[in-house]
């Protein structure tokens, strides 16, 4: 049974373009010139719109399919990306990076989300079934993880919109540095 990241269409379906999301990004990297690592890149939803910002960027992912996919929307849109096969968990590129992105949902350790997701068409009921595990990060401890990975919490959001993190948020968004 394929998971959903061996798709990058359906992926792209199921998490399509973000305006407010890509600026995010896009703003928290720096702009041109800047070197980026996008980790979990996938189908290159973000890694394309930051190349397209003139930062030079370098976009990982386990997923041969969503790595191919990537290349040819960077193609597509007529920006220049490295793209490399890595897991995040265990990696070592030997460059330094000005910033390092890891977006939307790209850690499935434990704490973990099973989903099963049957598509269907008016035509074709129940076409196909996808299996979706999301690793869930609890508030709380989202900062005690970023500090044991050498990172300091510099802010944090419940949304793309910079809008402070509550009880009702439905997302963790953080700007983090690497501790000196």
């Amino acid at each position: 049974m394929q998971s959903l990241y061996d798709d990058p269409e359906l992926y792209d379906l199921v998490a399509p373009a973000d305006a407010a999301m890509e600026r995010f990004y896009v703003e928290a990297a720096g702009g041109p010139g800047r070197r980026v690592l996008e980790l979990a890149c996938g189908s290159g939803r973000f890694t394309v719109p930051l190349a397209a910002s003139g930062a030079l960027v370098i976009g990982g992912d386990l997923s041969q399919p969503m790595l191919a996919r990537a290349r040819a929307a960077a193609a597509e849109r007529g920006v220049s990306a490295e793209f490399v096969t890595l897991d995040m968990r265990d990696f070592v590129l030997g460059r330094r990076f000005d910033a390092i992105v890891i977006a939307a949902n790209s850690d499935p350790i434990s704490q973990v989300m099973r989903t099963d997701w049957y598509w269907s068409t008016a035509e074709h009921n129940d076409f196909r079934h996808t299996p979706l595990e999301l690793r869930q990060i609890f508030p709380q401890e989202l900062p005690l993880l970023l500090e044991a990975g050498g990172l300091r919490l510099l802010e944090r959001f419940g949304d793309f919109d910079r809008g402070p993190l509550t009880a009702a948020s439905h997302r963790q968004v953080c700007v983090c540095a690497a501790m000196v």
